[in-house]
């Protein structure tokens, strides 16, 4: 054991040094080793759809109420509760959705070449979906219940975009959103200044 001990890092040093990429589970633990960054490109766009989450619960005081009830039944009437606790109230999550839906981070989306190398930039704009009447009938009202009514509208939401390529950190935004707003729900009584939503555009 203590051969191949030694063995491994000398393998991965080599790998490395050649700038070699192969499809092997080397390979695979090397890209890997970035998870850092995964914290660190998506902690602006998590906790701003957070701060937009906790302000359309703010200003929803039916939504407020009926999501604050079922986090105290979860939680057995505690301040805290785990994530494993927390992923278990489908009303968080639904809320979270919403909250994307409505105010996505990436608003416009990604664009893509078509054909690669081509002149013509494509885009699905995640704000333009994520309002469309013809999809969500009442695109403007702040309504969690939609997310718990079936699976198609998931197709709709654009936040983390689709596919191959959508962003590789979702997984981890989901978990730290519904960690973190449980905790802040449980411990804190949130209220907003003002009704409106005020947003600065970046330059």
């Amino acid at each position: 054991m203590s051969r191949q001990t030694h063995l491994f890092p000398a393998q991965v040093l080599k790998r490395l040094s050649s700038g070699a990429s192969r499809n092997d589970i080397l390979g695979k633990l090397i890209a890997a080793r970035g998870y850092d960054a995964l914290l660190i490109a998506g902690s602006d766009t998590t906790s701003n759809s957070m701060a937009v989450t906790l302000h359309f619960i703010a200003t929803n005081p039916r939504v407020y109420t009926k999501l604050m009830g079922l986090l105290l039944e979860a939680s057995s009437g505690q301040n805290e509760m785990s994530y494993e606790q927390a992923k278990n109230v489908p009303y968080l999550q639904a809320t979270i959705n919403e909250g994307l839906r409505l105010h996505s981070t990436t608003a416009i989306g990604l664009h893509r070449s078509a054909p690669p190398g081509g002149l013509t930039e494509l885009s699905v704009p995640a704000w333009t979906i994520g309002h469309d009447s013809e999809l969500w009938g009442d695109p403007d009202v702040f309504l969690p219940e939609r997310w718990l009514e079936g699976k198609e509208s998931r197709q709709y939401l654009l936040a983390f975009g689709k596919g191959p390529r959508a962003c590789i950190g979702q997984n981890l935004a989901y978990i730290e959103m519904i960690s973190v707003l449980a905790t802040i729900l449980l411990r804190y009584k949130v209220e907003v200044r003002s009704q409106e939503l005020q947003t600065t555009a970046l330059p």
